[in-house]
């Protein structure tokens, strides 16, 4: 069987961990470990990267499974969908804060869990390409001769490339997110 990524478990019932497990052996993902708290996640994560973490919301330990999701975003940027029993609305909105990929409401079943991992992979997958494809698209830019200024909708100056920021005699970052009329001042040729 074809190996579609690995995932990493955490849930604190034992029962519910071998479940997941079975389910996702049987679906093909290698389970890179199965944690039941936040200090065995962060420990787990010191040594194995996951494609995606499948975590309960209430796990052993000082932190519940969100600010695990937190703290996993922010170091490590893995994928998290949540498995959890609660579904009250101050819990999603909570979840919503560490934006997940997917939270699957317990007891959930294959084709959820199968679904919901096969999104949230195919998700990340796309956020990298997209960012590659933002990081050569900022290099070819950099590496053109003449100045390349872009703005949004607001007139805020987005992007300047290197010859832009040596022709206006700024830096880069007193330049961005600023209106493009407060920075560049455009004299119309009279002639």
């Amino acid at each position: 069987m074809e190996n579609k990524g690995k995932i990493l478990i955490v849930e604190d019932n034992k029962s519910s961990a071998t479940v997941l497990l079975y389910m996702l052996k049987t679906l093909g993902y290698i389970v890179c470990g199965v944690a039941s708290s936040g200090d065995q996640t962060l420990s787990i994560l010191e040594k194995e990267t996951p494609d995606l973490i499948l975590m309960d919301i209430m796990i052993e330990g000082d932190i519940d499974g969100i600010d695990l999701a937190l703290i996993v975003k922010k170091q490590y940027d893995i994928p998290v969908i949540f498995l959890s029993a609660l579904s009250d609305d101050r819990s999603i909105q909570r979840a919503k804060g560490s934006t997940p990929y997917g939270y699957i409401s317990k007891p959930f079943e294959v084709r959820d869990i199968k679904g919901t991992i096969e999104i949230a992979l195919n998700k990340k997958s796309m956020e990298v390409k997209l960012r590659e494809n933002e990081l050569w698209f900022k290099s070819t830019l950099n590496s053109i001769g003449d100045a390349v200024i872009a703005v949004d909708g607001n007139n805020a100056i987005t992007f300047i490339n290197n010859v832009a920021e040596k022709m206006l005699a700024r830096k880069n970052d007193e330049i961005l997110n600023h209106d493009f009329d407060t920075v560049v001042n455009i004299i119309p040729d009279l002639s």
